[in-house]
């Protein structure tokens, strides 16, 4: 019987580098979907003997299991990791998997994600790229939100906007909180300007509503299609108002969008904000891609705030309900 192997160097652990490599190699033998069912379950086996740190060497590298999970649940994998690890010596040595795995929540899955985010080739010379990750007091902050609201491993429904604005997460690093939400909302002290944005102020209303921070955020993770934003001469701009910037940025956008659904994405459904040419490319890509089996797609709350604030209240109703069904 003959076996197909496939070697690809990588020169450190660093998860992004990981992830590149092991998704090469997989695609070098054909791709997963060529060997594993989607949707199906499977068993991860890493080589776990003793419970030491990924330093020593001796078991299989925590960031090599977790992109290989990674890579099965952009193909709607239900993934198990475990093995029967191996004792020795004049008393039984228990193997910590958790341990020899490298512990890893979903605020620690997401926030690897946001700054590990690699620069974008090939864009139009008149668009500047927004990247609030790099700039670590923001980083501080995504942490400290990150740890209060997501110390755990559970899924979570993924509601998507736009892009990031200038105003919003692009200050602040998390999707849809301007600097005063996320202080007084989230309670995350920060020294940015507190300056209010619109879209932020209808969705921490609904997010009153729908039962509080802590409610929410345990079952939805506020996210946007392209996790960076852009500005044109000063302003804030889509990834989709300029054919040139949105083929470019395409498969930018594929890539981070697998890359987010590997952070506990629910695979049943999400919330999409924003109709019009965002829904059209969102639902074109998910047909695509399969990313997931139904869409619930809603006014984004800027043009709510700005063109149908006297409805607000039959916005957030409209809200509550697709949240629910989505949730169901």
């Amino acid at each position: 019987m003959t076996s197909k192997v496939s070697i690809v160097r990588c020169s450190s652990y660093d998860s992004a580098l990981v992830l590149e490599a092991t998704r090469k190699a997989i695609d070098l033998i054909g791709g997963a979907p060529n060997f594993i069912k989607p949707q199906s379950s499977v068993l991860v086996k890493p080589n776990l003997l003793m419970a030491k740190e990924p330093e020593f060497g001796i078991d299989t590298h925590p960031e090599v299991v977790r992109a290989v999970i990674r890579i099965l649940k952009e193909i709607g994998c239900k993934v198990f990791v475990g093995d029967s690890p191996s004792v020795w010596g004049e008393q039984s040595e228990r193997v910590d998997a958790r341990r020899a795995m490298g512990s890893s929540t979903f605020g620690d899955r997401a926030l690897n994600f946001y700054t590990t985010l690699s620069a974008i080739d090939g864009l139009p010379s008149s668009i500047q790229v927004m990247n609030p990750y790099a700039r670590p007091e923001i980083r501080r902050y995504v942490k400290s939100f990150l740890g209060k609201f997501f110390s755990d491993d559970r899924d979570r429904v993924f509601v998507f906007g736009i892009n990031p604005g200038r105003f919003g997460a692009g200050v602040t690093g998390v999707t849809f909180t301007d600097p005063v939400a996320l202080e007084q909302c989230c309670g995350i002290p920060n020294e940015l300007e507190k300056r209010r944005e619109v879209s932020s102020e209808f969705v921490y209303e609904f997010i009153e509503r729908w039962g509080g921070v802590e409610k929410f955020y345990r079952d939805f993770f506020l996210t946007a299609v392209s996790p960076l934003g852009f500005t044109r001469n000063g302003t804030n701009y889509n990834y989709y108002d300029e054919p040139k910037l949105f083929t470019a940025l395409k498969p930018f956008i594929v890539r981070t969008l697998k890359d987010q659904l590997a952070l506990g994405a629910r695979r049943d459904a999400a919330i999409l904000l924003g109709k019009g040419r965002n829904q059209r490319v969102f639902a074109e890509l998910n047909q695509a891609h399969g990313f997931f089996r139904r869409l619930y797609t809603l006014e984004h709350p800027r043009f709510i705030m700005q063109y149908r604030r006297k409805q607000l209240r039959d916005y957030l109703e409209k809200y509550h309900e697709a949240f629910a069904r989505a949730l169901s």
